[in-house]
């Protein structure tokens, strides 16, 4: 998240930075993920993830900032399946909850309607699967908030309105933050 924050910034020094630190972090632990049970379409995903940051910060005078935050946000996109392997009281599907937003706030500044509809439909599947345990965890008025959020984000991309779409996004962001806090009362 922090490469993908310092990428909407133009901030390429901290992205860089962040690109060495993450695949020195992802090589010490990938042997590590896969002796505990990672499958190798999830290994391959991280190494191509890290990759492609990698070379986006070797390029970033070549990228826009949005380019650049796809590449650092490419990173998350695995993360839900490795962190399945552990015992972390948020459901995985909760962290892809917010690579998906992340795409859908990136689709919005790049007024791409037609992607950020295709991720929120992936993002609303995500949700379906989800929205159980959250309300089993006692998350009755975040499930709620976050599917307005969805809802209202559906309706701006469908409208074409990328402005409100992008502040809807970011609060949608805001929201899974929320959710993530239910499972740690």
């Amino acid at each position: 998240e922090h490469a993908y924050d310092k990428a909407l910034l133009s901030d390429t020094a901290s992205v860089s930075a962040d690109a060495g630190v993450l695949n020195s972090s992802w090589s010490d632990f990938r042997a590590k993920a896969a002796k505990d049970g990672a499958k190798d379409v999830d290994l391959l995903a991280m190494d191509d993830a890290m990759t492609g940051l990698q070379d986006a910060a070797r390029n970033a005078s070549d990228l826009s900032n949005y380019e650049l935050a796809r590449a650092a946000n490419a990173v998350s996109a695995p993360m839900d399946e490795l962190f399945a392997l552990y015992q972390d009281p948020v459901p995985p599907a909760v962290l892809a909850l917010d690579y998906g937003g992340r795409e859908v706030s990136i689709d919005a500044m790049e007024e791409e309607m037609e992607d950020a509809l295709a991720d929120l439909g992936e993002l609303q599947a995500v949700w379906s699967g989800v929205k159980q345990q959250v309300l089993d965890a006692g998350g009755s008025t975040e499930a709620s908030d976050y599917e307005a959020s969805l809802s209202t984000q559906t309706d701006l991309a469908n409208t074409g309105d990328a402005a409100s779409l992008l502040s809807e996004s970011n609060k949608g962001l805001e929201l899974v933050d929320a959710l993530e806090r239910v499972f740690s009362k």
